[in-house]
């Protein structure tokens, strides 16, 4: 999964439409759907039914959402300790890959982007073009 499935998931159980959460993401309804269907293949598992009355999360869907926001509000909290007093900043949840995630994670834990390569199982050089 990466954080734009995060905030579909969010997006869809906040408004309660495909249609609406696919506005709010500037994207469309059809692709909002493909996104869905396959992150409920993947997991093998019904994420939101859908019906006339709109659309609601699934027992399962339940627990999707509440990671879902819990990712997305670490990722703000971030930001705000990141960025605070700029005038300008970018938004992590667009700009950043979970692999990206763990490169940072691996590098701040082993202290040295070598070790983090060696950890991860790449290259030191892959480490470093990730986090350029």
């Amino acid at each position: 999964m990466e954080i734009r499935d995060f905030e579909a998931i969010a997006e869809i159980a906040g408004t309660g439409s495909f249609r609406l959460a696919a506005e709010r993401m500037n994207t469309t309804q059809s692709t909002l759907s493909r996104l869905m269907a396959r992150l409920e293949t993947e997991l093998d598992v019904q994420l939101f039914r859908r019906g006339w009355g709109g659309t609601e999360a699934t027992v399962q869907g339940d627990l999707a959402v509440r990671i879902a926001r819990s990712v997305l509000a670490e990722l703000q909290r971030t930001e705000v300790r990141l960025f605070t007093g700029r005038t300008s900043s970018p938004l992590l949840r667009r700009s950043l890959t979970f692999a990206q995630l763990d490169v940072v994670e691996a590098v701040l834990r082993t202290g040295s982007t070598v070790q983090a390569a060696k950890d991860l199982g790449c290259s030191q050089p892959t480490v470093s073009r990730i986090l350029g």
